[in-house]
This record gives C-alpha cells, structure tokens and sequence, in this order.
C-alpha cells in the first residue's frame, strides 16, 4: 500500500459496547472506519428460523414491562366491560379490575382488597369506594366516567413503555431475519358489539337472537341510517334496538 493512503479500519465491538448498542449479548457486530455498525453474526446464526423466532419470542414475553402490560389490559378491559353495567355488581367488579392495574402483579383475591393491609399502595378514596359499592352503594355517572378515564390513562402509560419494548424486539426480528409479529405478540381489544347481546362469528360477523325463534341468530346488518337490523324468521325486516 503506497504511503498516506488511508488504511481501511474495522473493529470489532467489544461484549459490553454490542450491549450499549443495543444489540442482543453474543451478537458479533464491527465497526467500520466511517463509523457504522455491521452485525456479522447473531445469537441464532446457527439455529433454525423457527428456533430463532421461538427464543426472542421467550425473551420478549419474559420482559417485566410486557407481563404488566398484559395484565394491565385484561384488567382495562374487565373496567370497561363492568362500566357498561351500572349496577352495584357492575361498580364493585370495575373497581376491582382498576386496583387490578395499579398493582398488576398483585395476587390479592377480590374479597381481600378490602382489607387496607392487603391494598398496600391503592389509594384510600379507590379502596373506599369498593368497601361501599360492597355494602350495595353504587356510583354516580361522575365517578364512574372518573374511574374509567383515569384506567385509559393507566392503560396507555403502560402502552407506551410495551411498544417502547416491542419496537426494540421487532428489529432484532429483523437483523436475524424472523417475522417480527411472530416475536412480538399483542392482545388485540375484542371488538365492540354494536348492540347488546350480539355475538360475533369466527367470521368476524355479529349475530344476536330472533325474538320470534328461540335458538336462530339471524345475522346484523347495518343499515343505511346506522342503525342494526335482523331478517326474522318471520319473513320480516327488524330494527334491533340496543
């Protein structure tokens, strides 16, 4: 090489600069001398595709975020679910599952949680409020909106911190070649029900009861006008009222 031509430089990262760059351990990664980063080999180089997506798969979903996440949304969805039902039940079931997303990793059974040594951490005006809708008092429309406002907060503070997670774990599916949605798995909200009482089909179509034929669930369509309708047994067209 002739003198003062400029040498091509590659290094290879050490273990703990592969981790600072947010790389999986094991990961073999050099630097190039215009400063970018080139992974030679992953962790999985050697294992099957399937293998590789099974182990980032374990990893992810082992990650404490993501097990508090989903708690965090099953419990969001019991207070949405228990909100459309305003009754004493209805409140002292969303009361409940909040509680349930202040303290995902709790193992509290209902009855407990109205035991102040066993709501550690749930605050006195929430722990309150399920001590009285146990002795049958309900909420008002304020407190109830109150509480499931502040449970989309929750929900969506923890949201942010599992996408944060997912995004990382989906670019390691992408340096190793795997499907990233097979990495990173999401519970999906269940889809809301137009009216009560339909039932949705495998086919992603809403069904609910014919009142003139115990057993049959026509199906619902919507109508020009928004509203649902069913074709009953009866030969007519019927407006189902929610």
């Amino acid at each position: 090489m002739a003198q003062g031509q400029p040498k091509t430089q590659v290094r290879t990262l050490a273990p703990r600069e592969v981790e600072a760059a947010g790389f999986l351990p094991g990961t073999v990664v050099q630097q190039r001398a215009d400063g970018s980063l080139n992974v030679v080999q992953s962790p999985n180089n050697n294992a099957s595709p399937r293998k590789a997506e099974a182990d980032l798969r374990k990893e992810f979903n082992s990650r404490q975020e993501v097990k508090d996440f989903r708690e965090v949304g099953s419990a969001y969805r019991n207070v949405k679910a228990a909100a459309a039902n305003p009754s004493a039940a209805g409140d002292l079931s969303m009361i409940f599952a909040y509680m349930k997303m202040l303290d995902p990793g709790s193992v509290v059974r209902e009855q407990e949680f109205a035991n102040a040594q066993n709501a550690a951490g749930v605050p006195d005006r929430v722990r309150n409020a399920y001590n009285k809708a146990l002795r049958g008092e309900r909420l008002n429309p304020n407190q109830r909106a109150d509480f499931i406002g502040q449970a989309e907060a929750l929900y969506n503070a923890r949201r942010g911190r599992f996408e944060t997670i997912a995004g990382e774990y989906r670019g390691y599916a992408d340096d190793y070649g795997v499907n990233p949605d097979r990495v990173v798995t999401v519970d999906r909200e269940p889809a809301r029900s137009p009216v009560q009482g339909a039932k949705q089909g495998q086919n992603g179509k809403w069904y609910i009861e014919d009142p003139n034929k115990k057993g049959s669930f026509p199906e619902l369509r919507q109508g020009n006008d928004g509203a649902w309708y069913i074709k009953s047994a009866n030969g007519k067209t019927l407006k189902v009222e929610d």
